[in-house]
């Protein structure tokens, strides 16, 4: 798998993934990394975690955004929209 990462760095935030798919705090930062580039295998001794706890993250968020595949999530996540901090709304 070829993951392409945004060189600006505009990712959507924790929180706003958190409150567009209703994630968890520790299921949105996993999807943050994931969408960073950050293999399970690497963030699991990282955080001080076990790769299965990893591995039942994933799957509620695969759950809970309608994708079945890690790939699919990753071009899901990389679609959302952000906003910067400070930008006015329009009406």
């Amino acid at each position: 798998m070829i993951v392409l990462a945004d060189p600006t760095g505009q990712y959507p935030s924790e929180r706003d993934l958190a409150e567009f798919f209703r994630l968890s705090p520790a299921e949105s930062r996993l999807a943050v990394a994931l969408l960073a580039g950050k293999k399970l295998r690497e963030i699991a001794p990282d955080w001080g975690v076990q790769i299965t706890t990893l591995r039942t993250q994933l799957s509620s968020i695969l759950r809970k955004t309608g994708v079945t595949r890690q790939a699919a999530l990753i071009r899901l996540l990389s679609r959302v929209p952000v906003i910067a901090a400070g930008t006015p709304e329009t009406k």
